[in-house]
């Protein structure tokens, strides 16, 4: 019979999946910033990047806005009442190069 695992369990698994969650033990700034390896250019909400990452809305907001204040996401439209976002990965690039490595090292060590 198939082994059903908890909700907890699942979302563990996966805020320390990431390169930066398991460098950084699933720090709250870590598993947004692996929102970015993970979406790329793709536009994403406030509601859901908290969603995606198990952040409340206050958390991400308040880390949005200072990877906009260092042009790592810039708003991009509303979206009903809703604004939407995307990372800016021509700024992000070397830091997308090194955690896509470090993520490859980790899996084949």
């Amino acid at each position: 019979m198939r082994k059903v695992r908890s909700e907890k369990s699942r979302k563990d698994e996966y805020w320390n999946a990431g390169p930066l969650a398991t460098l950084f033990e699933g720090e709250p700034r870590a598993r947004i910033l692996d929102q970015a390896l993970l979406l790329g250019s793709g536009e994403f909400t406030v509601s859901g990047l908290a969603e995606g990452t198990g952040l409340s809305f206050k958390t991400v907001q308040s880390y949005l806005k200072l990877l906009e204040s260092i042009e790592w996401v810039s708003e991009t439209r509303k979206m009903g009442n809703a604004q939407a976002y995307r990372f800016d990965t021509n700024h992000m690039s070397s830091f997308i190069d090194w955690a896509t490595k470090f993520q490859k090292y980790r899996n084949t060590h």
